[in-house]
């Protein structure tokens, strides 16, 4: 029978598989080359036999597979570990029957036994590879009775004897508790952790900034709606004042770098920056804190699929679009509507876990919180960045317009803008096919003015920061800070009423019709353009660090471009003399505002809007007559070059079906500034697609 089994056989000239992974269609391996059996059979326990040998004779009389040299050796060195623990034991049950070696609550040391067990089992076990003793599930085990114990003992004198874990790369893996009953940190996040909590400021730092800087409050609000305001959900300052453990999970330690990051970004000018000690600017610092937030929580999947994952997106989305990188908050922010699209929080009663299980929540936003300022950041970046919207879900609204509440609430209109930010969109995709988008354009402009109707007239006034200029002078700054920051919020939503009113008629600013039927429109967007450029100079008189408020800086250069080129249009510029003369002086101060912010800042942004305005300037000449703006030639920043010319002579352009005899073409400005990556971000090019790239039917 032997012979049988021992009888070669002839084979295709590079085959080494055998019978059984042949038989199963598998690829036939082995760990090493020295090994008898295959990777394949000893996972299955099966006889493995080289095609060499007949595979009749050979299920005749099966192969036994030789015992695995690997095992038989991990299978000793179980047992001497095993000897080694029982050595220990008598010790051990000795400690903890005797009274005087059980250690009460708050004592510092537990029983010598129980000690040196502990310290010897996670020593071997962790010295020990995770394939070659018992795979790494030994190694998980071991900490887990490490854990376990330091429920009983403290976790300060645990820490001296229990050796870091190696990688675990399992993905079926669950963390273990620790001391204070919260997750255990997972070995892949924590260099994460370390990574983040290296870059916190140290405590005094935090002292000065958490409780004499009025912009941690409103940070702290900012994602809870109005009535969880109201309720007192919102975290206390306290919380940012001490920083999270170096074991505590990554998406934790990001939230509170990124709040500390928009709370710098939004410190009152009469602030004093000498507090902070930073060895960098302002800018280059919560840079690096964001940066590190993306780098090492919001790029992973994983990390961001919690409750505190999705606020260390909404929180990077503000800083980024107020510190004008508009793009790149266009970006986070639909990583966070897509991922709380995934975690079901634009379903009814949806539910979130958190990362924290020490936190209090009681102080956590709603779902529907998060959701809602998911909707509300991308509408705004996608409408400004003339891109599609990531979710036309409006249930954060519902009910809002017929509550029968005269309660004025910057929440409930905020909700509202989020929703007509949707419909315009919605109008520019429609435009090319609908029959009736001026009909969309007016129902528009409707809404907006009902839900600006939801304040009086006091909150529509131009905020002012007379008093708090006056009392930075004279170095009385207290009560004033909280002012400033809060006036600033209500400029930025004003700001952005006006801008999207702009954005509805902007179609139609330089179109003819009969009867002068879209003068309507041209005055709206010019009105609205005036009152963006009031607030912009008013903001700018007291925030004049470049590192917030930036979105204001890109609304007021489209408006100045509005206000100039609503006189293209306009007939009869005699009789318009003296409010064309005022709205000159208003874009002047505009352009030299921008001009002073570019050179105390050494800022692009403000540079190059400046240029753009003065290049549009010669349109609003008093001298320049009907005729003469016909032969206007503009040489526009960023564009393509723009005149003016007989329409009968144009040959087909864009403008000819509009009939306004200007031939503007929308170039690809912001690629074209030496490999910059834009300064604009590409606000130009959707300001003139939706000028001139489409043509609204009427």
């Amino acid at each position: 029978m032997a012979d049988r089994v021992t009888k070669r056989r002839k084979v295709r000239k590079g085959t080494h598989s055998c019978w059984e992974c042949r038989r199963r269609k598998i690829r036939c391996k082995y760990a090493s080359p020295d090994d008898a059996v295959c990777t394949p059979c000893q996972q299955r326990g099966a006889a493995c036999l080289s095609q060499e040998y007949d595979a009749v004779a050979a299920a005749a009389s099966p192969v036994v597979a030789e015992p695995d040299k690997d095992l038989r050796e991990r299978l000793g060195r179980l047992e001497a570990l095993m000897g080694k623990l029982m050595e220990r034991r008598v010790d051990v049950e000795a400690a903890m029957e005797e009274g005087e070696h059980r250690w009460p609550e708050g004592a510092h040391h537990p029983p010598p036994g129980m000690q040196d067990s502990l310290a010897l089992t996670l020593q071997i076990a962790a010295n020990e590879p995770g394939s070659d003793l018992l795979g790494s599930s030994a190694v998980r085990n071991a900490r887990r009775v490490a854990c376990e114990a330091a429920t009983r003992c403290p976790l300060s004198t645990m820490r001296h004897h229990i050796p870091a874990s190696p990688p675990d790369t399992s993905s079926s893996s669950s963390p273990a508790p620790n001391a204070a009953g919260a997750l255990a940190q997972p070995p892949p996040y924590a260099a994460a952790s370390r990574a983040l909590h290296a870059l916190f400021p140290p405590p005094d730092v935090l002292g000065a900034l958490v409780y004499t800087g009025s912009a941690v409050e409103y940070v702290l609000l900012a994602l809870f709606s109005q009535r969880e305001q109201e309720a007192g959900k919102p975290e206390p300052r306290s919380v940012l004042a001490v920083v999270p453990p170096v074991t505590s999970h990554p998406a934790l330690l990001g939230k509170r770098l990124a709040q500390l990051a928009v709370s710098v970004q939004q410190l009152p000018p009469s602030f004093a920056t000498e507090q902070l000690r930073f060895s960098k600017s302002i800018a280059e610092t919560t840079g690096e804190w964001i940066a590190a937030v993306q780098r090492h929580v919001t790029s992973d999947d994983d990390l961001i699929a919690c409750q505190e994952g999705l606020e260390c997106l909404l929180l990077s989305a503000f800083y980024l679009g107020d510190g004008g990188q508009l793009r790149k908050a266009w970006l986070t922010t639909r990583r966070a509507l897509a991922m709380a699209q995934l975690l079901g929080l634009d379903r009814a009663a949806a539910t979130l876990r958190s990362c924290d299980p020490s936190g209090d929540p009681n102080h956590r936003p709603q779902p529907a919180s998060l959701w809602f300022r998911a909707n509300c950041s991308d509408r705004y970046y996608s409408l400004i960045l003339g891109l599609p919207t990531g979710s036309r879900d409006s249930s954060f609204a519902a009910g809002l317009e017929d509550d029968g509440s005269d309660e004025e609430s910057i929440d409930k209109l905020s909700r509202l803008y989020t929703v007509i930010a949707g419909k315009i969109a919605e109008r520019n995709e429609a435009a090319a096919g609908s029959s009736d988008v001026y009909g969309l354009t007016l129902a528009l402009d409707l809404d907006l003015d009902r839900a600006a109707q939801h304040m009086n007239t006091v909150w529509w006034t131009t905020p002012s920061f007379a008093g708090s200029l006056t009392a930075c002078s004279a170095g009385a700054t207290e009560g004033h800070d909280d002012d400033t920051v809060l006036q600033a919020a209500r400029l930025k939503l004003q700001v952005r009423h006006y801008l999207m009113l702009m954005l509805v008629h902007l179609p139609y600013l330089l179109r003819d019709g009969e009867g002068r039927r879209y003068e309507y429109n041209r005055a709206t967007c010019m009105q609205a353009g005036r009152a963006i450029l009031e607030r912009f100079l008013e903001l700018r008189r007291v925030f004049v660090r470049l590192i917030s408020g930036r979105h204001i800086d890109y609304s007021a250069l489209i408006a100045a471009m509005t206000l100039v080129l609503g006189y293209l249009r306009v007939q009869n510029r005699e009789g318009k003399s003296d409010e064309m003369a005022r709205d000159r002086a208003l874009v002047e101060q505009v352009r030299d505002t921008m001009l002073d912010l570019g050179v105390r800042n050494k800022d692009k942004l403000s540079t190059e809007s400046a240029d753009t305005i003065t290049q549009l300037l010669p349109i609003v000449e008093q001298d320049n007559t009907d005729k003469e703006m016909k032969d206007l030639q503009l040489n526009v920043p960023f564009l393509a070059p723009a005149g003016a010319a007989d329409a009968g002579q144009q040959e087909e352009t864009a403008w000819d079906e509009f009939g306004t005899g200007w031939n503007w073409m929308a170039g690809t400005g912001w690629m074209d500034d030496g490999g910059d990556a834009g300064v604009l971000q590409g606000v130009d090019a959707t300001y003139w697609n939706m000028v001139n790239g489409w043509n609204p039917a009427v």
